[in-house]
C-alpha cells in the first residue's frame, strides 16, 4: 500500500467518523460526504475558497488550487478505484501543518479530511487532501 492510499483510507475513516457530528445541527449548509464526493463534483471545486477549521479551534481561508481523479479498474479480486487529490493554498501566507480539517464555504460543507503539507516549509506551502473510494 502507497503513502498516498495509506493517507486516502485514513481520511475516509476520519470523514465517515466525523459525519455524525453535533456541528452539522448548528450550521444548516448542504453537506457533501467525501464518499459521495466524486471526479465531476471535484473538479468544480477548483479555484473555489474554502474556510478550513481544527477541533482546536484554528482556522484558516484556502483557495482549492487543483483537483486531480484517477480511476484505476478492478481485477480480479481487486475493486475499481478512484483517487482524488485536492490542493490547497492557504490566503495571505498563512503557515498550517498537517491534521484534520472541517471544510466549508458559503454553501456546502464537507466532512473532515486529513491535510498533509506538500513542499517546503514555509510561507508558500500547500495542503493535499487524497481520498481514495471504491466505485
Amino acid at each position: 500500500m502507497s503513502r498516498r492510499a495509506f493517507v486516502g483510507a485514513l481520511a475516509a475513516l476520519s470523514a465517515v467518523g466525523g459525519l455524525g457530528t453535533a456541528g452539522s445541527t448548528i450550521l444548516r449548509r448542504r453537506r457533501v460526504a467525501v464518499d459521495k464526493l466524486g471526479a465531476k463534483s471535484a473538479a468544480q471545486l477548483q479555484g473555489n475558497r474554502v474556510a478550513l477549521h481544527r477541533d482546536d479551534g484554528t482556522s484558516c481561508d484556502a483557495v482549492v488550487v487543483d483537483v486531480t481523479t484517477r480511476r484505476r479498474r478492478g481485477r480480479w479480486g481487486a475493486p475499481s478505484t478512484e483517487q482524488i487529490s485536492i490542493l490547497l493554498e492557504p490566503c495571505r501566507g498563512s503557515e498550517l501543518s498537517a491534521g484534520n480539517y472541517n471544510l466549508e464555504n458559503g454553501e456546502m460543507r464537507w466532512g473532515t479530511l486529513y491535510l498533509s503539507p506538500v513542499g517546503r516549509p514555509g510561507p508558500g506551502q500547500q495542503l493535499e487532501a487524497a481520498i481514495t473510494r471504491i466505485v
